[in-house]
């Protein structure tokens, strides 16, 4: 996190290891333990459903979904933070830290890609795509035939 504004995605867990689902967490940040808190900062509660939106066959995270805001950070320094939750009739709090630093953060979202293109190439050369009696290099599933040595180019 750098300085200003940062937004802020928060998993909590009780005691006996499960994640609180639901409701809506206040999010405050002070400097230190001695100073007066910024905030509240609200934060609703956000279901994981990208999975069944788009059909994903990656693996599949365990996590429910995460309350999420957006919290101002003025200067770099390690920011304490306070977060209360009403999850219907219970409540919760916890505190943690984050640190904000004002060097460059790596991979930052909405950032471009530095460095130069791709180190590999796009195609494998055509004497390496076809192998006689073995299945073609680019392939990656098995429903595909194996080339023919005829089909190979030379």
């Amino acid at each position: 996190m750098n300085p200003g504004r940062n937004r802020l995605g928060l998993i909590l867990v009780t005691q006996q290891s499960s994640v609180i689902e639901s409701g809506t967490a206040q999010v405050w940040v002070a400097k230190d333990t001695k100073s007066k808190a910024m905030g509240p900062s609200e934060a609703p509660w956000y279901q994981l459903t990208a999975y069944e939106k788009t059909h994903d066959r990656s693996p599949r995270t365990p996590l429910p979904g995460l309350f999420a805001t957006e919290i101002e950070l003025p200067a770099a320094g390690i920011w304490n933070v306070g977060v209360t939750v009403t999850a219907g009739s219970r409540r919760f709090a916890a505190t943690g830290a984050v640190q904000a630093t004002s060097q460059a953060t790596p991979a930052q979202l909405g950032s471009k890609r530095s460095g130069s293109r791709r180190r590999w190439p796009r195609r494998w050369p055509r004497s390496r795509r076809y192998a006689p009696g073995r299945r073609s290099v680019t392939c990656t599933t098995s429903h595909w035939k194996t080339p023919s040595p005829a089909a190979s180019p030379r």
